[in-house]
């Protein structure tokens, strides 16, 4: 056994450490990682979840959580990951980029005043209502006739025949409900 000095001060017994030895008999498993916010105080299993930039971490079900990943438009989880990483003196550049994209990406999108294209615009109902009549087992030519004749509540020209058969063609099964 190695004798105390000012360097090292001696057997360790009681020091708390990171690395947990798995229980006997037991090999020690991808999931037996400790959640990188929670540290000791993991409880049950750990997923690695990716920030993008090359930086992934092991988060507990609490912390992976998208609640949790979500709040305050992601702050506060890039927030903790940032002082674990600070405190551990390996917060890089490319983490700081993945920390700083994640808070981008929970960012409510900026209301730009325009209305969207297509389908997703002005177009939504009319879609939606082509896609329930196929589905209905409605043939596309009657379809397109009603469109030809309807009124245009949408305030937009009426949509080609080709985009009308593209959302009959194309839309998943169930969408127009």
């Amino acid at each position: 056994m190695r004798a105390p000095t000012a360097s090292h001060p001696g057997p360790m017994t009681s020091a708390l450490t990171l690395v947990r030895p798995p229980a006997a008999g037991s090999p020690r498993t991808r999931d037996a990682y400790p959640c990188a916010i929670c540290f000791l105080d993991t409880v049950g299993p750990t997923r690695r979840v990716s920030f993008g930039y090359g930086v992934a971490v092991h988060l507990c079900s609490v912390h992976a959580s998208s609640r949790y990943l979500k709040r305050s438009d992601g702050r506060v989880a890039a927030d903790a990951l940032a002082a674990v990483f600070e405190s551990l003196g390996c917060l890089t550049p490319n983490r700081r980029r993945a920390l700083a994209a994640h808070v981008r990406r929970c960012e409510p999108a900026p209301e730009t005043g325009r209305r969207r294209p297509g389908a997703y615009g002005g177009y939504r109902d009319l879609y939606r209502q082509v896609v329930a009549r196929r589905d209905a087992g409605d043939a596309l030519a009657d379809v397109l006739a009603d469109i030809a004749v309807c009124p245009r509540p949408w305030g937009l020209g009426r949509p080609s025949a080709a985009t009308v058969r593209r959302w009959w063609r194309t839309a998943p099964i169930g969408a127009g409900a």
